[in-house]
């Protein structure tokens, strides 16, 4: 295996680290338009997991079914959202 390394720096490139919660979210979700309904997140991305906690790994489809709006406008929308249900 061999190491990246960044061309534009000549410098090694860092593996990305496990995310928790929010990043964890926001790196499932990369690149999605809003706004974007439940309904679209869950059939597109429902069955990706999700670290919502260390150890604790859930499907999108688990998280975003409990919140309690049905559209979102932006990613920290989406985010607050889905953090006011604590899930164990």
């Amino acid at each position: 295996m061999s190491d990246s390394v960044n061309i534009l720096e000549n410098e090694p490139v860092k593996p990305k680290g496990i995310a928790y919660g929010a990043a964890s979210l926001t790196r499932v979700l990369h690149g999605i338009g809003f706004p974007v309904t439940k309904e679209e997140i869950i059939n597109k991305y429902g069955h990706k997991e999700v670290q919502y906690s260390k150890g604790n790994l859930k499907t999108l489809k688990d998280i975003v079914t409990k919140c309690s709006k049905d559209t979102f406008t932006s990613m920290s929308e989406l985010i607050e959202c889905c953090a006011r249900r604590p899930m164990k």
